[in-house]
């Protein structure tokens, strides 16, 4: 399972269009790519030396192309630490926190024919030999096969993320309709009231899969456990 969390802000715009991948540019941290080139084309062992080798990419301008024109979609594979997550996530207000399969969602990703890869991210380049970044190959072209991994790089502050993400190689802003089957479940924070209209449509379109009290979750793990012996 994998999780995103959505502030109030962009969650209208989730339910008409979909789930939106957005590109580098627009993220918050300013060094998103920037920093995983500077790990592979550059030496440096100082926060100092990073910041002059980023200040070289912004010359550059086909690490910028790939900076705007490439989608990222950010998950975590586990909620590490709830309440920062809520508050950092989640804007610190109202917010939802949606959870899928994460091969059903590469499935559904790879039938829309974008160009795409997805993996673990790396925090400070220190790789894992026990859960290796990729574990499969793409269909990408030869300039986005060279420089997909860059995309899955973060510096170590970002590390209590434990973040896994979805790069798509395409036009500015992608949205991917999501089917309400595909989510397993939405979780509303604790941190700020939803807008009682919104709560409704959530209600409408994704019913018991709502998780806003301990009852929804008692629910809600009461009718997995059903659809597992119903499997058998």
């Amino acid at each position: 399972m994998i999780y995103q969390t959505i502030p109030q802000r962009h969650i209208h715009a989730f339910l008409e269009k979909g789930h939106y991948f957005t590109p580098c540019c627009d993220f918050d941290d300013k060094v998103e790519f920037r920093y995983g080139y500077c790990l592979f084309n550059y030496h440096f062992s100082s926060a100092k030396g990073l910041a002059k080798c980023v200040g070289y990419t912004h010359e550059d301008a086909e690490v910028n192309r790939w900076i705007n024109s490439s989608g990222v979609s950010c998950w975590v594979r586990e909620l590490y630490d709830e309440p920062r997550m809520w508050k950092v996530h989640g804007s610190a207000g109202a917010a939802i926190r949606i959870s899928v399969r994460g091969d059903s969602l590469l499935r559904h990703v790879e039938a829309q024919k974008h160009a795409t890869a997805s993996g673990a991210v790396i925090y400070g380049g220190v790789f894992s030999s026990v859960e290796p970044q990729f574990s499969v190959r793409w269909k990408l072209e030869e300039a986005e096969d060279a420089i997909h991994h860059l995309f899955f790089h973060k510096r170590p502050k970002y590390g209590w993320e434990r973040e896994f993400r979805i790069v798509l190689f395409s036009k500015r802003g992608v949205y991917i309709k999501m089917a309400p089957e595909m989510i397993d479940s939405v979780e509303i924070s604790p941190l700020g009231e939803l807008d009682s209209s919104l709560k409704r449509k959530l209600r409408d379109v994704f019913g018991n899969h709502i998780l806003e009290s301990a009852d929804d979750r008692n629910a809600l793990r009461l009718q997995r456990i059903a659809t597992q012996i119903d499997d058998g």
